[in-house]
């Protein structure tokens, strides 16, 4: 036989070629060496499933004697489950399988392998194996007609993955930098909370140095946070004077040092607050102080928290703010120039002599004072909110020079003018002004209601969102309309001054809306002229909100409502005052708060009665029985009264309901928020002895005493007695929609102030609240007492008696940080114990 022909030492160790390549073995004879020629493996068919490797054959070089020349498998073998797993094995497998299959080969050919191969030009020929894809891909849209989709052949996945385990830092390192900085303004919020919480500036700082220090990735963004709004509030530390030497200031040096050293984080810095000025420190010292870290700071954008007068005197603070480029806000507090004083003090003592011309007028600026002025705004091309307010006897009054300051700011947006001489600020200025965002007027003699009313035209005007007129003396209620007719852009309106509008003699509204703004979204209406009953103008402004004139409206401040024609407008609230109202007296008052209280409800309920409905065609409202027909509204909200009339209360009636307190006759600059709410909250209590439905509650169940089912009951839940069938015993009784406003309103009544404000101020913020310390202050003075002289005397003399001259604020010692709770630890005290800091907090006019 052929296997007879062979050595058993003969055969190769190794079957099959390779997974990368397929070869046909020839062997010379015994103990010859194998040759392989590598082949190209023919493209398989899309349609058929995964093929085995060719089998290579074994044969001699020349003819040897019983062994025929085997040929090539043309024909791959189909795999099977274990087809790898057979085809590794097989390379073992015993050397008879091995001949019987070359037997086989070369019985079923008569060709050498090289001969049994197809020729390379047919093999790669491409109009074959177009239509050989054409055939395949008519086959596969076949099978799909037929519903059954073919899914090539993919490589399992493994069975099972292993994820590496990440390293220390890795996965925090992976963080996007936005990530951070998201943390640590969320961190920042926490310390600085509007409402003061129990934190502090410098308890902010501490934790930001603490994560700085934690990981080399968050020192670029938290060194970021530390420095880009700095805040060194309250007074300095014993160990911080120790460490400089300096009794004022030490943290200020500290400062300026570390910024003149690191020009990196100089360039950080946007905006500054310095300490307030300590008790003791020379003012000229300390502002140049301040003014030498400014000049460190070459991106400084605000100095909030400190704002130094300025009398027309050269002053490095003011000089070092004109060179930063980048500074979006400043505010002037003008005063009167040192020669200005002394021209007033020559005026108020007699002169021998008539001869004034060496005097300046008292309103008048030398020429290089006006030019100094001009100057510091020449640099301030980034400049966005701009404040000026006149202090007793401080002025600009020049040649247009207010004009030319605004000229020289292309990017204002916010502009602030208060108490400025006609002199300095007129119409004609006011119709000069450029395009802005804001604009708040107050306490300028020379604005007119002409002048207001042409600005409301102009088309520069047109992109105002916010607009502030106090003590403007508004005449006329067609200027109002003028106003919100022609801004399209209005959000907020706000209006105070003590007199209230006219509508001309010649004019009659016959239409309503009157006053309408598409744009309106927060009101403030102050005008404390009439103390018990409403003005015309707040009638007319009611009607037009009931009318739909406001539909965006969504905020209503009007601390001056003594009918309630403001709050029957709007969404209807469980309780207007807050709680520590009734236990506090207001600012000034040297009555309690109880007292107060007492004094409103009197006042309500002998004047003013509360009127039914709860729609807005029966909207909630108190009037004078003497003046109900007067009501524009009262009309319409008879019917929600049984029997037409509003019930009265004369057994709450004060001692004299018609010489109300001199306190509330006094003219007044604007109402105060806390005795709004109170006067709110007496309303609103009246008004929930009157429901407007009732909820009986009966048992059907229920018999009298003689045994009767059938008998009437009272409203007590007591029978009457009837026997006529078919009576019911009414065991409850509720009355349901005891309330004021209106209850598919979306506008809310708001009584408390802006943040920043006070309710004595009226709840707007001002220049008085901006100037004020904002809670950086521990120790305060006394309220100023308001009223008469001898009022004044007598609260003067009380809180001297009491000891209450100053009062103590309480301030933050670090307890942000603390571990041990309630129960303080000495050692633990001294790892979060700072000095005793107020919480400054920063406000924004109104």
């Amino acid at each position: 036989p052929a296997s007879a022909a062979m050595p058993m030492g003969s055969m190769p160790l190794a079957m099959y070629p390779p997974r990368d390549q397929e070869a046909v073995m020839r062997t010379k004879g015994v103990g010859a060496g194998i040759h392989q020629v590598p082949l190209i493996r023919p493209t398989p068919r899309l349609d058929q499933g995964p093929k085995a490797r060719s089998v290579p054959v074994v044969s001699h070089q020349g003819p040897s004697p019983g062994l025929e020349r085997p040929g090539l498998y043309n024909h791959p073998r189909r795999f099977s489950n274990s087809s790898t797993v057979s085809s590794a094995s097989s390379l073992g497998s015993s050397r008879d399988s091995f001949e019987s299959r070359l037997r086989s080969s070369s019985i079923a050919s008569s060709q050498t392998s090289i001969e049994s191969m197809p020729p390379l030009k047919s093999r790669f020929n491409t109009r074959s194996a177009t239509a050989a894809a054409a055939a395949s891909y008519a086959h596969h849209q076949k099978l799909q007609s037929n519903g059954q989709y073919y899914h090539p052949w993919h490589k399992p996945a493994p069975a099972k993955t292993y994820r590496r385990k990440a390293k220390p830092g890795e996965l925090f390192a992976a963080l996007p930098g936005e990530v951070l900085e998201l943390i640590l303004e969320e961190l920042r919020k926490l310390h600085m909370q509007p409402g003061g919480g129990n934190s502090c500036a410098t308890c902010w700082m501490r934790d930001c140095c603490s994560v700085a220090l934690s990981a080399r990735k968050f020192l670029k963004h938290a060194r970021k946070a530390l420095y880009q709004n700095i805040q060194l509030v309250g007074a300095e530390s014993l160990h911080m004077k120790k460490r400089t030497k300096v009794n004022h200031g030490s943290r200020l040096i500290l400062l300026r040092r570390t910024l003149r050293a690191n020009t990196h984080i100089a360039g950080i810095v946007r905006s500054l607050k310095p300490p307030s000025l300590p008790l003791g420190a020379a003012v000229e010292k300390y502002n140049d102080l301040v003014a030498s870290v400014v000049m460190a700071c070459p991106n400084l954008e605000r100095l909030v928290g400190y704002y130094p007068s300025y009398n027309h005197s050269f002053q490095r603070l003011f000089h070092a703010l004109s060179t930063r480029p980048t500074l979006k806000e400043m505010n002037w507090i003008i005063e009167a120039s040192p020669l200005q004083q002394q021209q007033r003090h020559h005026r108020s003592r007699p002169s021998g002599s008539g001869n004034t011309n060496h005097l300046w007028a008292e309103e008048e600026l030398q020429p290089h004072q006006s030019r100094w002025f001009l100057n510091y705004h020449l640099n301030w091309q980034q400049l966005t909110t701009l404040l000026v307010h006149c202090q007793p006897g401080g002025t600009l009054a020049s040649d247009k020079l207010v004009a030319r300051t605004l000229r020289c700011l292309p990017r204002l947006e916010n502009l602030h003018l208060s108490h400025l001489s006609p002199a300095s600020f007129n119409d004609a200025n006011l119709l000069s002004l450029p395009p802005l965002k804001k604009l708040s007027l107050s306490h300028l003699p020379g604005i007119t209601t002409a002048g207001l009313s042409s600005l409301a035209t102009r088309s520069t005007s047109i992109s105002l969102t916010t607009l502030t007129l106090v003590h403007m003396n508004v005449e006329t209620l067609p200027v109002l309309a003028r106003i919100f007719s022609h801004l399209p852009s209005l959000d907020t309106f706000n209006l105070v001054q003590p007199h209230a509008p006219m509508m001309p003699t010649d004019e009659l509204v016959l239409l309503f809306p009157y006053l309408a703004s598409p744009s309106l979204r927060k009101l403030h209406w102050d005008i404390p002229y009439l103390p018990t009953r409403a003005t015309t103008a707040d009638t007319i402004l009611a009607k037009s909100i009931s009318a739909n004139g406001f539909p965006a409206l969504r905020i209503l401040r009007a601390p001056n409502d003594p009918e309630g024609i403001f709050q029957s407008l709007c969404s209807p609230r469980e309780r207007a005052d807050l709680p520590t109202d009734r236990f506090r007296g207001g600012a000034g008052s040297t009555g309690s708060g109880a007292r107060q209280s007492t004094l409103f409800r009197g006042l309500l309920s002998s004047q003013q009665q509360p009127s039914g409905g709860h729609g807005r065609a029966a909207s909630d409202y108190y009037s004078r029985p003497s003046s109900s027909s007067s009501s524009p509204l009262h009309s319409n909200n008879r019917h929600a009264w049984p029997g037409g009339t509003m019930p009265t209360s004369p057994s709450s009636a004060p001692t004299s309901p018609m010489f109300p307190p001199d306190s509330l006759l006094l003219p007044r600059d604007n109402s105060n928020l806390h005795h709004a709410r109170l006067a709110a909250q007496a309303r609103l209590e009246a008004a929930r002895r009157f429901p407007r439905f009732f909820v009986n509650v009966i048992d059907d169940a229920a018999t009298d005493a003689n045994g009767n089912g059938n008998a009437n009951a009272n409203a007590n839940g007591k029978w009457n007695g009837g026997n006529s069938g078919g009576g019911v015993m009414v065991v409850e009784r509720y009355g349901i929609g005891a309330f004021i406003g209106t209850a598919e309103s979306k506008i809310r009544y708001v009584l408390t102030p802006d943040p920043g404000a006070t309710d004595e101020g009226g709840g707007l913020v001002g220049v008085a609240d901006l100037l004020r310390d904002n809670g950086e202050a521990l120790v305060l003075p006394p309220p100023p007492p308001i009223g008469r002289w001898s009022e004044r005397k007598k609260a003067e003399a009380a809180a001297a008696a009491d000891g209450q001259s100053n009062r103590i604020r309480e301030g933050c010692v670090g307890r942000w940080n603390t571990l041990s709770g309630p129960v303080v630890d000495k050692k633990d005290r001294e790892r979060w114990w700072h000095v005793e800091r107020g919480r400054w907090r920063a406000v924004v006019l109104s």
